[in-house]
């Protein structure tokens, strides 16, 4: 039997079924080289937590809150930021019709325990990129109309629409002078934005 096994692969043609499984113990060859990763690939998966907080290293606990302005909600999509005085960490929330949110740290709403600082900015509207390059081209336009003339530089205008609603030094949390302690288990954080 073992030479006309031998003298059927040298033939080159359709494998006779003289065994069955020559399809599948191919198969099981090919598979046989990630075989030893399969442990290492479980390792990982264990590490990451497979899904909340990877990464997120210490002490946890959640925040959720509310910001207002004179009493009324921001914006909803605004964005609540903090940032972790010590580590630099940042979690983020977005606001939503009520002024809610909650802050999100590394896809978790876990967020390390520490001393934060805060900040506030509006939503960004969905066309911003496209307004940005109308704008640009309108600058562009210009200078080449103005083309030999001094062209003074553009000057900011003041913010516009839902960014008029954050007061400017709520923007950074550096500059909000609003500061933040996260504790293990569930903390309140509400904002009540004046201007400076």
């Amino acid at each position: 039997m073992g030479r006309h096994v031998h003298s059927l692969e040298k033939s080159r043609g359709p494998p006779l079924l003289s065994d069955p499984l020559v399809p599948y113990k191919k198969n099981i060859m090919r598979t046989r080289h990630w075989r030893p990763a399969i442990p290492f690939a479980l390792f990982l998966l264990g590490a990451a937590g497979c899904g909340g907080g990877v990464g997120i290293q210490g002490e946890t606990g959640t925040v959720h809150g509310t910001v207002l302005r004179e009493s009324k909600p921001i914006p909803a999509g605004s964005s609540v930021v903090l940032m972790h005085l010590e580590k630099g960490s940042i979690a983020t929330g977005s606001t939503d019709e009520a002024g809610h949110f909650t802050p999100r740290m590394r896809g978790s709403p876990r967020v390390l325990v520490g001393n934060y600082a805060v900040g506030v900015t509006p939503p960004v509207p969905e066309d911003a990129d496209a307004q940005a390059q109308l704008e640009m081209e309108a600058t562009l336009n210009a200078k080449k109309q103005e083309k030999g003339k001094k062209i003074e530089p553009a000057k900011a205008s003041p913010p516009a629409g839902d960014a008029a609603e954050i007061p400017e030094h709520y923007l950074s949390p550096e500059t909000s002078g609003e500061r933040f302690k996260v504790q293990a288990g569930d903390n309140q954080l509400d904002l009540n934005l004046t201007p400076k």
